[in-house]
């Protein structure tokens, strides 16, 4: 009896039990993969998604404050043809805004990719169309006039590459601290232009603002 159970315990020890994956069980477990695979795919494009809609509710405001902080930092009509209409005066180009030497030079400017002041590129941000706006003012309906009443309203809008429309606006006085000749020489500060980049490879952000109190030299 003693032998006979040693040699039945031998003889499975020779030839243990083997166990494998059923094809079944193979295409289940693929399955399973699959589709975690495809639900970890969906929340990454997601983020991705919202970084990008966030990034351009930053980008939008941000170009639109440059530009009108350039814009209100001119003066409201012509040191050298007062009293005209709004648009731009003799010998005066939108090729670029170099030219430009009072706030209603910009009405009807528009470029499909923002440009600095000189007509260089803005890095990174090649088809964010711009345009500009401007009217006379009326403060009585709150709206536009055909005739000057001293107030001009700046429209600045901008249009995001998903589609989505931005638009800041300003008002003008004819009568504002800008307007009134100094007594002598002076240089004034009236716009503060920023661009911020994080790292080397990151485009800048760009960011404008009029200050309300006028610093002087």
């Amino acid at each position: 009896m003693i032998m006979n159970h040693y040699k039945t315990m031998n003889y499975q020890f020779l030839h243990p039990c083997r166990h494998g994956l059923s094809q079944v069980e193979v295409v289940v477990s693929s399955l399973i993969v699959g589709v975690v695979l495809v639900g970890a795919l969906n929340v990454l494009g997601a983020a991705k998604q919202t970084n990008r809609v966030a990034a351009d509710q930053i980008d939008a405001p941000s170009l639109a404050h440059q530009l009108m902080g350039e814009i209100l930092s001119l003066p409201y009509e012509d040191p050298e043809e007062p009293g005209g209409s709004i648009g731009l005066e003799t010998g005066e180009t939108n090729t670029t805004r170099t030219d430009f030497d009072d706030i209603d030079d910009y009405n009807n400017w528009y470029r499909v990719s923002p440009q600095y002041k000189d007509g260089t590129p803005v890095p990174g941000v090649e088809s964010w169309p711009r345009q500009v706006l401007i009217d006379y003012f009326d403060p009585a309906t709150g709206n536009a006039s055909g005739t000057d009443t001293g107030i001009k309203i700046i429209r600045v809008s901008i249009v995001e590459p998903g589609g989505t429309p931005f638009e800041l606006q300003a008002l003008r006085c004819k009568w504002g601290a800008l307007q009134q000749p100094p007594a002598v020489n002076t240089t004034t500060v009236t716009s503060i232009d920023a661009q911020l980049q994080i790292g080397s490879t990151s485009e800048p952000a760009l960011s404008s603002i009029h200050m309300k109190n006028h610093a002087h030299d």
